[in-house]
């Protein structure tokens, strides 16, 4: 997989890095609190994932559904 710009590590590397999948919950986070939404609506997890979402991978439902 290629680098990012700005960096030699892959998107799979960063991915897995717990700074960042941290960063991004926080943000999430953050957001979900400037929403107003309920507790049982907010994210309490995540994961990261590098590979795109697509049929072929059977990430995707040929009706583009997850």
């Amino acid at each position: 997989m290629k680098a990012l710009a700005g960096t030699d590590e892959s998107l799979e590397v960063i991915c897995k890095k717990e700074d960042i999948i941290k960063a991004v919950l926080d943000s999430l986070r953050e957001t979900s609190v400037e929403k107003k939404l309920k507790g049982f609506e907010r994210i309490a997890a995540l994961y990261l994932e590098s590979e795109p979402f697509s049929v072929e991978n059977g990430l995707l439902t040929p009706t583009f559904k997850f």
